[in-house]
């Protein structure tokens, strides 16, 4: 999948305080997609992590999961690498930051697909949150602003309906965005939301 310069790299990153067993299960699932992935360990932040891995390494595409979000097929990750190579687009599972009055949906970075060439387009900006939204979201309110197309995955179904986007759709624990990308939340302090990740997981392997 990996393209002959190297240039497809699909990262997550996490903290010490998310439970092994998630780990291993969402390792499980893209080894059986054969999907390579990069998990790494990081005494970072989020938006810290990622803004240093952008800083630091070479790529054409750049796909972000979170350590609690597997895609649900392999094709879900090869169509997300040939939308943003044919256009300049971000694309991604759709969220909204509900803290922030007024925030607009944007493209989390719990799965986030986009090109370095869309990236420099955008201006290159932190993944750091900002007073008109979460972390990431700067890419998709910049993308906007520079009218480059930002392509957001819809919600299909929830297991845990917690938070609401700006059209009143739920989303929460266990939630899955058109039956691509299941993301489960708040891996490093929900109980709940670690056993339906790892039971989805262990669904996919074949072993529920």
């Amino acid at each position: 999948m990996e393209s002959k310069d190297g240039g497809m790299k699909i990262i997550t990153f996490y903290n010490d305080n998310i439970p092994q067993p998630v780990v291993n299960a969402q390792k499980a699932v893209f080894d059986k997609f054969r999907i390579p992935v990069e998990q790494t360990l990081t005494h970072m932040s989020h938006p810290d992590a990622i803004d240093d891995y952008i800083g630091n390494n070479q790529f054409n595409v750049l796909i972000i999961f979170d350590i609690d979000c597997i895609p649900l097929t392999k094709k879900a990750v090869t169509e997300a690498i040939e939308i943003v190579t044919e256009t300049d687009c971000v694309y991604g599972a759709i969220q909204n930051a509900n803290h922030v009055e007024g925030s607009a949906d944007y493209a989390s970075p719990a799965f986030i697909c986009f090109s370095m060439r869309t990236f420099k387009l955008i201006g290159g900006p932190s993944f750091k949150p900002t007073r008109r939204g979460d972390v990431g979201a700067e890419l998709t309110y910049r993308a906007r602003e520079k009218n480059i197309s930002v392509k957001l995955l819809r919600v299909a179904e929830v297991s845990v309906p917690l938070w609401k986007l700006s059209d009143g759709t739920s989303f929460g624990h266990g939630t899955n965005y058109d039956n691509k990308v299941f993301h489960a939340f708040e891996s490093s302090r929900s109980h709940t939301s670690n056993m339906i990740f790892i039971k989805k997981c262990m669904e996919i392997l074949g072993k529920s």
